[in-house]
């Protein structure tokens, strides 16, 4: 008998016995977010049919003067080459956060299915880039902020003149970048909440947001306060998703520990329970 135990612990020495998906679907939830998605997306495009493009009149009365002290300094800047890296801020991390559900779930050791759980997971990043862009396009259509550009005498008219020199508040490409990499450093927490990397991943994911929206900021395309808001806005939508479809188990993992033991009296299998 305790030879068998013996070899039963061999067997099973090193096995260990993790969580399930630190994530599940409800799809009661599912269907808030998504329904309140779709009611910005409509109110959006409800206020984009009576949003006019500015004049050429409106755009010589402005004045920098009236700007807040804080952001008035935007409206110095413009730069097609800073346009064009900030592009690379936003897409990169929409790369990252959309390619996070198909790898993370192959190089984690819960138990459960990959494509189930690939599944959730592409269902949060979805929701999480449905929220924030609806979010942010409904606040631009709704506070109708011109942009630093306008104020500036070495951009031409005809860019003044369109529908989207008034769409400053806030910054899409400062709250994309911030809603995928905060989406993407959550997911690696709750998946390798031991990882050494946590870390750097949590400084890679807020400075990435923050170098995009300094960027928009040398473009000319947006004041400090319309990036300080999305990198705000994209933050809380990454974040907050996640921590939404958390299974209550999922803080921790259980690690389950067999090993033989043997003493001068006896042989035996050990058991240990962390939590």
């Amino acid at each position: 008998m305790k030879r068998k135990l013996s070899t039963l612990g061999l067997v099973l020495m090193g096995i260990l016995v993790f969580a399930q998906s630190p994530y599940e679907l409800c799809w009661k939830r599912e269907g808030l977010l998504v329904g309140c998605a779709s009611i910005m997306a409509g109110a959006t495009l409800a206020l984009n049919a009576h949003l006019p493009p500015l004049t050429i009149e409106e755009v010589e009365g402005l004045n920098a003067q009236n700007i807040n002290w804080f952001d008035r300094s935007a409206t110095r800047h413009y730069s097609s080459k800073a346009n064009r890296r900030s592009d690379f801020g936003e897409i990169v991390p929409i790369a990252l956060g959309a390619v996070s559900p198909f790898v993370l779930p192959a190089i984690s050791n819960n138990n459960a299915s990959y494509w189930e759980e690939m599944g959730t997971l592409l269902v949060m990043w979805g929701e999480t880039n449905l929220v924030s862009a609806t979010g942010t396009h409904l606040l631009k259509s709704w506070t109708k902020r011109t942009r630093p550009f306008v104020y500036n005498s070495e951009v031409g008219i005809e860019m003044k003149l369109s529908v989207n020199a008034r769409k400053s508040f806030i910054s899409g490409h400062t709250t994309a970048s911030a809603a995928n990499m905060f989406f993407l450093a959550t997911l690696f927490s709750d998946y390798f909440p031991e990882s050494r990397l946590k870390p750097y991943v949590w400084v890679l994911a807020a400075t990435i947001p923050a170098w995009t929206g300094f960027e928009r900021y040398l473009a000319g395309k947006h004041f400090p306060t319309d990036i300080i808001s999305g990198y705000v806005f994209g933050a809380i939508c990454g974040y907050f998703v996640p921590q939404m479809h958390k299974t209550k188990a999922s803080n921790k993992a259980i690690n389950l520990t067999f090993y033989p033991y043997a003493s001068m009296n006896q042989n035996g299998l050990q058991m240990v329970l962390k939590f």
